[in-house]
Order: C-alpha cells, then structure tokens, then sequence
C-alpha cells in the first residue's frame, strides 16, 4: 500500500517538473494543479498536448479574454486530458456566455465554472443547469452579501451540477408545508 503512495507522489513530482519546464513563466501554483490533474488520472504529463490546449484557446478567445488568465494553464491541462479538445471548448465557450448572459461577471473563476458545467452535463441540460447555478449563487448572496464573491461561483457550478435542491426550493417548500 505505501508503495503506491509512493509512486503516485513519484509521479507527482515528476509531473510538476515537467509542467514547470514547460511552462516556466506562467504561476507555479497554477503549474502544480496541471500537474495535480494529470496525476489524479495517473497518468504522465504531456506538456505537448498541454501547449496545443493553450495555444487553442488562445486561437478561440480574445487577447482580454478571462480564458487567457491565471487559470489557462489548469484550463488547458483539462482540454489536453478530453477527447475532443476542440468541442469540449466549444462547449466550455457556449457555456460561458450562458452564464455571462445570466448576470455573471467575467472572471478566472467563470471560467473554471464553465467548463465543469460543460464537462459534467449534457449540452441539452447547460441552460438548465445555468439557471441552478445563479440560483444557488443568489441564494449564497442574499444569505451572505459581504462573504460571496466571484470566487463562489465554482461552488454554485457544483452545487448546479449535484441533484441538490436550491434554497429558494427548500424554502417555497417549508413555507407551503407551514400554511398547512
């Protein structure tokens, strides 16, 4: 058993030099979560696929874009690891426009928010799960103006994601079950 701990962190470390050897100026904590992602796949990093992801989104974004940020680095280890790189983007795309269409402002954060809704769901379910998302984070919001913040929304997605009910839900309910 200790022995598969020990080549898992082997594996770890050799991911993250790799990654850091790649990608040398970009934020080493950013680097460590590519190489994380790798590692939780068991798998090595191919800081190749990693530079084709990165140079992906940069055909598909804009200059300003918040997929250009701090998180581009995770963001493109995640698209290196699909499938389809490119339709996993499209879709991380579409659905970042849905959120910001539903009064999200743009950020780092958005974007990791994105894409686990496009990676975890259908694209039949992404308006959907949207709509649960704002609900969960205007729930956190109003119960919480000055703690809640752009950083949240990675949970809300998360909460979008799980068969949770919404606040709003849960209180409709106990309220109705009270005038009983």
């Amino acid at each position: 058993m200790k022995e598969q701990y020990t080549a898992r962190l082997e594996l770890f470390a050799d991911n993250a030099q790799r990654v850091k050897k790649a990608f040398a100026w970009q934020n080493a904590m950013v680097n460590r979560l590519a190489a994380l992602l790798y590692t939780a796949e068991n798998k090595i990093a191919d800081d190749g696929a990693i530079r084709e992801s990165f140079e992906l989104i940069k055909e598909n974004t804009g200059l300003f874009s918040s997929f250009r940020g701090t998180s581009a680095i995770s963001i493109a280890a995640l698209l290196s690891l699909s499938t389809d790189r490119q339709t996993q983007l499209a879709h991380t795309l579409a659905v970042y426009d849905m959120m910001k269409n539903a009064k999200f402002r743009a950020s780092d954060y958005l974007v990791v928010a994105a894409y686990q809704i496009a990676a975890n769901t259908t694209s039949d379910q992404y308006l959907r799960t949207v709509e649960r998302v704002k609900a969960f984070y205007d729930g956190m919001k109003a119960h919480h103006r000055f703690l809640t913040g752009q950083d949240d929304y990675i949970f809300a997605a998360m909460l979008g994601l799980s068969d949770i009910a919404t606040f709003q839900a849960v209180w409709r309910a106990w309220s109705s079950s009270m005038l009983l």
